[in-house]
């Protein structure tokens, strides 16, 4: 009989995971997140990144207790930055009973185009956001005193479900991807701090992404109700300095943008992209050796379309376009590199080139 027992239990233990492996695949678009290792109460944290551009997309910096047994243990605290707004971003306290108090702020910027410093001030007796060293809102009152759990800082990138919220979404923004340069915590050291308002905190550590720091950071591999992603380690990706976090298909997972493919593919060649640096007009040089459509586009390092140069058939022979250094909206883009991408229906071509005002 406990023979029995314990076999019908490995059997139960079985189908459950299998069932919750198989509702954790089932989701259609895969996301990334880091999260510290360890938990903080109070302080400042402090993050410089470029957000993901595009409805339906949110990028985040924030803080929370990952011990939630029922939603009267919720405690967070949001930065979240939603694609579908050019010039806002959104900061939010959750209180125990999941209560949000939600603030939506405008910016004078655009968060997708350049990077910004965003910053969390966390007190027993309030918290504050502030973005480029400038207080945009804070928060006091009878629910800050109930933040009162350590929580672990967190940055992710995903595809909410609510449409109302985060905006339509299509799959073919993908992939998207949103950009973190550095790190900060500050403890809060009311007698002794140095920084931040009142002078309330003290430096502790930076992590300035130069790799991946397994005993300060974790990649999750989990999802949640309401989100329409997975989280996997794959787009979580440490390059060039910078912790890069994905959207993407699952097909396609990881971060692409920034490796140069060959110049060349069967059906043609890029033949040059000059001036490399350019600052008014960049004049894209190709070789049709096989005819095709084609389509030629600038996107910045974060996967967002900057502008499509052409979008038509080319015969056989030798072409020269021109990009203008405008945005789709009949801006001029911002100092910085950016990648061209051409495609045909013989494969596709990439190289970095940069703009110069």
């Amino acid at each position: 009989m406990g023979e029995k027992l314990k076999s019908r239990a490995g059997i139960s233990a079985l189908i459950f995971v299998f069932v919750f492996q198989s509702w954790l695949n089932c989701k259609p678009y895969k996301g990334g997140e880091l999260r510290t290792i360890r938990s903080f109460l109070y302080g400042r944290f402090e993050v410089r990144f470029k957000s993901a551009r595009g409805s339906g997309i949110v990028s985040s910096f924030f803080t929370f207790y990952d011990n939630v047994s029922s939603l009267d243990d919720w405690n967070e605290i949001d930065i979240e930055v939603l694609g579908r707004y050019e010039k806002n971003v959104q900061f939010n306290t959750i209180t125990p009973g999941r209560e949000n108090h939600v603030e939506l702020k405008p910016l004078s910027f655009s968060p997708h185009d350049g990077f910004h410093v965003y910053a969390i001030e966390w007190t027993p007796n309030y918290v504050a956001w502030y973005v480029d060293s400038v207080q945009l809102t804070i928060q006091v009152g009878e629910h800050i005193a109930q933040l009162n759990k350590p929580q672990k800082i967190m940055m992710n990138l995903w595809q909410p479900t609510a449409k109302d919220w985060a905006g339509e979404f299509s799959d073919t923004l993908l992939p998207r991807y949103a950009v973190y340069d550095w790190v900060r915590y500050y403890r809060y050291d009311p007698e002794n701090g140095n920084y931040g308002w009142g002078n309330k905190f003290s430096f502790e550590w930076e992590d300035n992404f130069d790799y991946f720091d397994t005993q300060r950071w974790q990649k999750a591999t989990h999802t949640f109700e309401g989100n329409n992603c997975d989280f996997i380690p794959e787009n979580v990706v440490f390059k060039d300095g910078y912790m890069i976090l994905c959207l993407t298909t699952p097909e396609n997972p990881g971060y692409s943008w920034i490796d140069e493919n060959d110049l060349f593919c069967d059906g043609f060649e890029l033949l040059n992209a000059y001036p490399n640096p350019f600052n008014s007009h960049l004049n894209i040089a190709l070789n049709v050796k096989k005819e095709s459509d084609f389509q030629i586009s600038i996107y910045d390092l974060c996967g967002n379309l900057v502008n499509e140069v052409y979008n038509n058939y080319l015969c056989l022979g030798q072409h020269i376009l021109q990009f203008n250094g405008m945005d789709r909206y009949g801006k001029d883009i911002h100092s910085g590199m950016y990648i061209l991408r051409i495609d045909s229906n013989y494969g596709t071509v990439r190289k970095k080139v940069t703009f110069l005002k």
